[in-house]
């Protein structure tokens, strides 16, 4: 079978199916907990989901009181279905790099809060994802980045899963500083989320095999085990080193 990618509207559809929501994230809604523990919660404040998928976590934000959300995503399918299931939204489709111009009249005085849930490490260009996003801030905004790390420099997209794993940009520890000044940014604190993504992993796989018959029914038992196996990699890679994962606060400046 043609190789899956896990964001395109069929993976997040397979992806949400498994996990019992929306999310295209690893944790699902104790990770939303977990970023927004560093975030104000002010129920009229402007916030923004940057790669919102099928927008399970702008909805969970919105619904405790958090703050105001808009999101967009790339996936045109994706943003859809989330009108369809969360018409208290504000969504749009778009790429990173068009944001400014597409959300931004949406939210002309800017966003208090903008926030990213594992989608920085697919976005082709991350310096200019960021300058993009810094468009759409006020000064003194607050940026949350939810993501995977490279945290020894060992990541190595061609071996193994090269089909898999090719278009993954992890952060970069050791750089996130940097790249967070030359874009506008500036760092306020990073959290080494790997325990918890080995934790989170292993849960979601256990989940696969919980829901194992009614997923067959409904995406096929070639492509669950396409899942299954592009995940149990994942895992592996978590528990080798190979990839981490972390939660970045910084600051508009």
């Amino acid at each position: 079978m043609t190789a899956l990618n896990m964001n395109s509207p069929q993976g997040k559809a397979l992806l949400a199916a498994i996990r019992g929501g929306d999310y295209a994230h690893p944790g699902e809604e104790e990770a939303i907990a977990r970023v927004w523990s560093g975030l104000p919660k002010r129920p009229a404040q402007a916030v923004l989901d940057a790669g919102c998928g099928r927008a399970g976590t702008a909805a969970c934000v919105q619904r405790h009181g958090w703050g105001r959300v808009i999101g967009f995503d790339v996936d045109e399918t994706s943003i859809a279905a989330a009108r369809t299931a969360y018409p208290e939204l504000t969504l749009a489709a778009c790429d990173v790099l068009a944001a400014s111009a597409v959300v931004g009249p949406l939210q002309p005085e800017g966003f208090a809060i903008i926030y990213l849930f594992s989608s920085f490490y697919a976005f082709p260009d991350q310096p200019g994802a960021l300058r993009a996003l810094r468009q759409l801030a006020r000064p003194g905004a607050n940026l949350a980045l939810f993501d995977y790390t490279d945290p020894h420099g060992r990541f190595v997209p061609g071996a193994p899963g090269a089909d898999r794993f090719a278009d993954w940009r992890p952060l970069r520890p050791a750089s996130v500083p940097k790249l967070l000044t030359d874009t506008g940014w500036r760092m306020d604190s990073f959290h080494n989320l790997t325990a918890d993504f080995q934790r989170w992993y292993a849960e979601f796989l256990e989940k696969i095999a919980a829901r194992r018959a009614a997923l067959d029914t409904e995406f096929g038992a070639e492509l669950v085990d396409f899942v299954r196996g592009y995940y149990t990699e994942l895992l592996d890679g978590l528990h080798a080193g190979r990839l981490g994962g972390a939660l970045v606060y910084a600051n508009a400046v």
